[in-house]
Parts: structure tokens; sequence; C-alpha cells
């Protein structure tokens, strides 16, 4: 009984101090790692990137007896997160004995694999940065080109997302339509209008572009204000002050606003169009907009014309020829403002000749005077 417990009790103490020398060495290896390495990852960390890794992989990291250190890919190009989750890449250090190398290819493989698409994300954002640039650059070109130009850049063009600017510049051409006189040649151009609209909002449905869907839906809401369908430009209005809503973008929502109540004011829904005048003018007066509140007041103006009531007519009236007189105030102080500024920068410009020319005048008489002393010295 005696040499069982003995033998028991060696046995214990030898796991102790087994245990114990294991712990001392995995603190050095740490501890040596830890100089060269931006962070200290273990098996807790490792875990986070297990999403990343495919199952058979995840075997390898539960084969492991040790504790790895694993350090932060301090590559200074990239970042430092995997496929936009929270987990960090990481890379092993190689020149380690003790890490298989089946867990090295795989650390490896996670981190180029997570490096190429964010290097591929960084490169499609920049492809897509140019190409708006080039598209912006473009639409500046397409105005100053007229209609026979402009179909015959739409015909030799092969870039799908300079289509939708150059069909939306036709319809501009196009929504010029007020200017003909003749009466059939009118609705041809009106047709013609409505026609490379809708050509351009499919164009700038299908790349998303906002601004392009707001400027066509503008242009329908016109189109069908001219024609009296105005069930269908006040669908293509709201649409238009969606966009616009959605954008924050003010004083697109305040047009549209406009619009609704002429539209509402010409199906006499006029209780809905003074509320809608009410939510522009409000725009228009937090946002400090004076010209479009001067617009807004004119809107009111007409609509009390339609419902009669003058006296309200002659009161928006008198308040927007207050909004014009501050207007004009500010115009003028701000021309004078100009001209002031002129004056000084003109003037500093004269005082810095005036002192050049002192200090160049200064500079030649200096050698005649000390020629002159030389020459009384020497009688």
């Amino acid at each position: 009984m005696k040499l069982i417990f003995t033998l028991l009790l060696v046995i214990t103490i030898g796991l102790k101090l087994s245990a114990s020398v294991k712990r001392t060495d995995t603190s050095k290896i740490t501890e040596s790692w830890g100089q060269n390495s931006a962070a200290i990852v273990h098996h807790d960390s490792l875990s986070a990137i297990q999403t990343n890794v495919h199952n058979q992989s995840l075997k390898l990291f539960a084969s492991v007896n040790s504790t790895y250190s694993v350090s932060l890919s301090s590559t200074p190009n990239y970042s430092d997160k995997v496929d936009g989750a929270n987990s960090p890449m990481v890379l092993t250090h190689f020149d380690n004995p003790k890490i298989p190398d089946s867990l090295k290819a795989v650390l490896t493989m996670n981190h180029a694999d997570s490096v190429k698409m964010l290097e591929a994300l960084r490169i499609s954002d920049s492809l897509k940065m140019i190409e708006i640039a080039h598209v912006d650059s473009v639409k500046h070109q397409l105005k100053s080109i007229d209609i026979d130009g402009l179909k015959k850049k739409l015909k030799a063009n092969k870039d799908d997302a300079l289509k939708g600017p150059i069909y939306f510049e036709i319809a501009t051409r196009y929504m010029n339509y007020d200017t003909i006189k003749n009466v059939d040649q009118k609705a041809g151009w009106q047709n013609n209008a409505l026609i490379y609209t809708m050509k351009a909002l499919h164009q700038y449905s299908i790349y998303e572009d906002t601004t392009g869907l707001r400027a066509s839906f503008d242009n329908l809401t016109r189109i069908y204000f001219d024609q009296k369908k105005y069930t269908q430009a006040k669908w293509f209005v709201l649409q238009s002050n969606t966009l616009s809503r959605a954008k924050n973008d003010v004083p697109n929502i305040i047009s549209s606003l406009l619009m609704l109540a002429e539209i509402k004011s010409q199906i006499k829904d006029y209780t809905l169009a003074i509320r809608d005048l009410d939510e522009a003018l409000q725009l228009a007066a937090s946002n400090n907009y004076l010209k479009t509140e001067s617009q807004v007041l004119k809107s009111y103006a007409l609509l009390y014309s339609r419902l009669k009531n003058y006296p309200k007519e002659a009161m928006v009236l008198k308040k927007r020829d207050s909004v014009e007189a501050t207007i004009r105030r500010q115009e003028e102080t701000r021309m004078l403002a100009t001209a002031n500024a002129r004056a000084l920068a003109q003037k500093k410009k004269l005082d810095s000749l005036q002192n050049k020319k002192k200090v160049y005048t200064s500079n030649t008489r200096k050698p005649y005077k000390s020629n002159s002393s030389r020459k009384l010295a020497s009688l």
C-alpha cells in the first residue's frame, strides 16, 4: 500500500514539473515574438477568422496543442479588416518551427484572399470615380452641341454610361418647343422631348443616376402639364419630390412643391395647393432663399387671384415687394463691397509700386554720392 502511494506521489510531482516547464517555454516564445509583432493573438483570436476559412481547415486549429502567436498584418497599403468584417488579417512568423506548415498555409491563403479582395474593391472604386469624372466632363461638352451634332454623337457613341446624358441633352433642345410658332412643328418638338426624356430616364435608372432621374422627371412633369394631362404630371413631379427629399436637396424640393401647387390649382384642389405653398415658403424662409421666397409669394398671389380673394392677394404681393426690396438692398451692398475691395486692392498695388520705385531710386543714388566724395578727397 505504501508503495502504491509513493508511486502516485512521484507521478503527480512529475506532471506538475512538466506543466511548469511547458508554461515557462510558452511564455518565452510569446515574449520573443511580441518584440517583432504589431500585436499578439492566441487561439481565442483565431476564432475571429473561422467564418472566412473552410470547415476542413478549422480542424488544423483544433489539432494544435501549443499556444501560437500570430502577428497582425502591418502592411501599410491595406486595411486590417477581412472582407469588411471585424476579424483581423493575420500573418504567421514562418521562421518559427513550432507552427505546422498546414496552419501557415491556411493563414497565408486567408490573408492573400483578403488583400486581393480589398485591392479589387479599391480598383473598382477608382475606376468608378474616373468614369464619373469622364461622364461629367462629357456632360459639360454636350451643352454646346446642337441637336444634329448630338444625334451624330449618339450614333458614334459606344459607352452605355453616356447614352443617358446624350438622350437628355437632345430632349433639352426639344424642350424649347414653346419658341416654335408653327402648331404642328411645336407638337412634333414636344413629342420628341417626351421620347428622348423617356430614353434618358431608362438609362439613368440602369446606372442609378438620381440627379439624371430627377431632371428627367421634371421634364416629363412640364410636358404633361403643358398637355393638360395633370394626372401624369402630378405623378412625375411626386417622383421628383421624393428623390429631392431623399437627398435633402432643398431648392429642388421647393421647386417640385411649387409645381405640385400649380397642378392642384389647375384641378381646383386649392386646399392642398395652399398646403404645398406653405411648406415651400417655410423652407425658403428658414434657408434664407429670398429669391425663392419671392417666387413662392408670387404663386400665392396667383392662387388667391383664381379664388378671387383679392385682399389676400394684395397682402401677399405687398409682402413680396418687401422681399424684393430686401434683395435689392443686399445686391447693392454686395456690389459696393466688391467695388471697395477692388479699390483697396488697386491702392495696395499702387503703394507697392511706389515703394519699389523709392527703393530703386535710393539704390541708384548711392554710387553717385560715393563717387563725388572720392573726387573731392582726391583734390
